[in-house]
């Protein structure tokens, strides 16, 4: 009995050595590990950049520069611009009454204007008469910013250019004529009307009235304002800055205020006068 008991002890231990090499499993052999490829910091993983591998340094590439976007500082890289002067205003409102005018149409009611429009940047220096003289013409008040039109319907008038040389010095003024009753004015609207007829080469003469031929004869006595030369005519100083240039058979003069608003008046003047 003590002999089979100890066989089936051995026997017991034998079984249970055969199901344990059957169900666990040797271990697995080591791995080597293969080369390290070292970690690269990119512009757009920051977060490689800034963690290192614990176990091989990374190595970061510099990231190429970034240029600026372009309006980033646009103004420096502009040179400044140099500032364009500015236009001549008698020749900029010369323009704006020619295009109002229509010059050089011959068809146009104001078409006298063109006479100063088309000949002030040409007109020469005059000849001032001996002794004393004076023109009589019509004046138009050209304000910048206004309608031009508005200005040929209600501001011309009529106006007088009186010189007085002495031969050594010259002295000049321009006057506006201005009526002080009815019979006045219907005198100077005849007069205004055959000036207008006169500018546009429809008349020979200019009739006016006696009493005011003699008017404007007695002006050159009481000019003031010294005459100087300009560049292409005379130039004198009253309340405005005036200059006189001859342009065909006519003397046109441009002033320009000193105070007030801006504009200038434009003026066209003849000597071609008959009394009646």
């Amino acid at each position: 009995m003590r002999i089979v008991a100890l066989l089936l002890v051995v026997l017991g231990l034998a079984s249970a050595c055969g199901k344990r090499s059957q169900t666990t499993e040797p271990p697995a052999p080591p791995v080597s590990p293969g080369p390290v490829t070292p970690a690269v910091a990119t512009p757009s993983d920051s977060s490689q950049a800034g963690s290192p591998d614990a176990t091989a340094p990374a190595t970061v590439e510099a990231a190429p520069p970034v240029a600026p976007p372009a309006s980033a500082d646009a103004s420096a890289a502009t040179p400044p611009s140099t500032p364009t002067a500015p236009a001549d205003p008698v020749a900029a409102l010369l323009a704006e009454l020619g295009t109002a005018v229509g010059c050089p149409s011959p068809d146009s009611p104001h078409r006298t204007w063109c006479i100063a429009v088309d000949g002030w940047a040409s007109g020469t220096l005059p000849v001032l008469p001996e002794g004393g003289q004076a023109w009589l013409g019509l004046t138009v008040a050209i304000a910048s910013g206004q309608p031009v039109l508005d200005a040929l319907a209600d501001k011309v008038s009529l106006g007088t250019l009186a010189v007085r040389n002495e031969g050594e010095s010259a002295v000049a003024m321009i006057t506006s004529i201005t009526p002080d009753n009815d019979s006045e004015s219907q005198m100077m609207a005849e007069a205004v009307f055959n000036l207008a007829l006169f500018f546009k080469g429809r008349a020979q003469t200019v009739p006016i009235g006696n009493d005011l031929l003699g008017y404007i004869r007695g002006l050159p006595a009481g000019a003031s304002h010294p005459v100087t030369l300009g560049e292409h005519g005379w130039r004198f100083e009253g309340e405005a800055t005036a200059e006189v240039r001859r342009v065909g058979d006519f003397w046109v003069a441009v002033e320009t205020p000193r105070e007030g608003p801006p504009g200038i008046f434009v003026s066209i003047y003849t000597d071609r006068l008959e009394g009646q």
